[in-house]
Order: structure tokens, then C-alpha cells, then sequence
């Protein structure tokens, strides 16, 4: 205020009278109007700015979290399903175990108190192991594969499209050959368990090849590299 009341004082000393001291003003007050409008609107846009960017750092660290633990789940339910319908399985002879074989086995294997005593009580335990091995191993399929797609569904958002659909599209697959391998069981119809192993063979080995690319790049793997 005191720097303006000078300034009015100068201006009348020259014989600006009225006219002069309103053009002055505004020509004096104009000025740091704007200059105080730019800088209000400057730190309003470095605001924006610096929100929208923490909204996408906070979004890339997210998919850095989805992406190796969705990679992780595919390899594992991928992994249990093909060790499940692979063509050639072995068993542990469990007939030809001793007392005490037979003993220790009961007391390592995953089979339940139940399960257990079925087997002991069995007239062929061999046979009795196999079936209640390869609904385990099924079972297990089924787990692996539900956790892996509730992942993609629950992080969804922060997936780009192309990556959601080579997820969802390899999550389909793995789940349809699951399907066959029931099916084949209840039935024993192996060859159909075969068919189940094949469809991976040919269908997702190539998918996971490309979701593989796609989660490096989203994680600029080659960059650290």
C-alpha cells in the first residue's frame, strides 16, 4: 500500500492528473494481477501434475506386485496339471512293501486318516493308491488353477488388455484340460487323459511363450538387464 500511495504521488508531481494515475494503475496493478494469476496457475497445474503422477506410480507399483505372482500361479497350475495327465505315470508298488515299508509309508504319505485305513484294509493296495493318487493329483489341478484365475480377476485393473486376454485365454485352456482329465478318470478312459495332455502341448506351451514377452516388457526386463 505504501509503495502504491508513493507511486500516486509521482504520478501527480508530473502532471498526470485522473487519466494518467488510472492508466498507471492499471498498468502497475495489471501486471502483478497476471503475474500473481500465472504463478496461482502454474502451482495449480504443478499440483495436478504431481497427482496424476503419483496415481500412476502408485498403478505401475501395483502391476509390479500382479505380474510375477500371476507368472508364478500360471507355471505352477500349468506345471501340477501337465505332471497330472502326462502319459506315463508311476506309483509306488505298495504290495510289495514290507510290514515295516508298508508302515513308514502310511506315516509320509499325503493321504488322509481315512484314506489311510482304506488302503491298509485293502485287498489290492496298489490299485487302491493309484485311484486315490490320481483324483489327488486332480484335485490339486483344480486348487492351482482356481487360485491363478482369481488372481487375474482380482487385479484385473491393472492388467493391460493384451496381457488380461493371453491370462484369461491360457486360464481357459488349463481348466478345459482339467475337465477332460475328470472325465477320463470317471470313466477310465485314459485316452482321453492323453487328449488333455496334448491340448497343452499344443495350445499353451506357444501362449505361455508370449505372456512370457508381454510380462517382461510390462516389467522392462531387458532395461535391467
Amino acid at each position: 500500500m505504501d509503495e502504491i500511495l508513493k507511486f500516486m504521488g509521482q504520478v501527480f508531481l508530473v502532471g498526470g492528473g485522473a487519466a494518467g494515475l488510472s492508466l498507471a494503475l492499471f498498468k502497475v496493478l495489471g501486471e502483478r494481477w497476471v503475474e500473481t494469476q500465472f504463478k496461482r496457475s502454474l502451482e495449480r497445474h504443478k499440483y495436478n501434475l504431481n497427482s496424476l503422477y503419483n496415481r500412476v506410480t502408485k498403478i505401475h507399483e501395483k502391476e509390479f506386485e500382479v505380474l510375477p505372482i500371476a507368472w508364478q500361479k500360471l507355471l505352477d497350475a500349468y506345471g501340477k496339471i501337465v505332471a497330472a495327465t502326462f502319459p506315463i505315470q508311476s506309483y509306488d508298488d505298495v504290495n510289495r512293501m514290507s510290514p515295516d515299508e508298508f508302515a513308514y509309508f502310511l506315516s509320509i504319505t499325503k493321504l488322509n486318516e481315512l484314506q489311510k485305513k482304506k488302503l491298509s484294509d485293502s485287498e489290492d493296495r496298489s490299485k487302491y493308491y493309484q485311484e486315490v493318487i490320481k483324483w489327488q493329483k486332480v484335485n490339486e489341478c483344480r486348487q492351482a488353477i482356481s487360485e491363478f484365475h482369481r488372481h487375474i480377476l482380482y487385479n484385473k485393473i491393472f492388467l493391460n488388455a493384451e496381457l488380461f486376454q493371453k491370462f484369461d485365454e491360457v486360464d481357459k485352456i488349463l481348466s478345459e484340460a482339467v475337465s477332460y482329465s475328470e472325465e477320463g478318470l470317471e470313466a477310465n478312459n485314459y485316452s482321453q487323459i492323453t487328449k488333455a495332455y496334448k491340448m497343452l502341448d499344443k495350445k499353451v506351451e506357444a501362449i505361455i511363450s508370449d505372456i512370457e514377452k508381454l510380462v517382461q516388457e510390462r516389467l522392462h526386463y531387458y532395461d535391467a538387464t
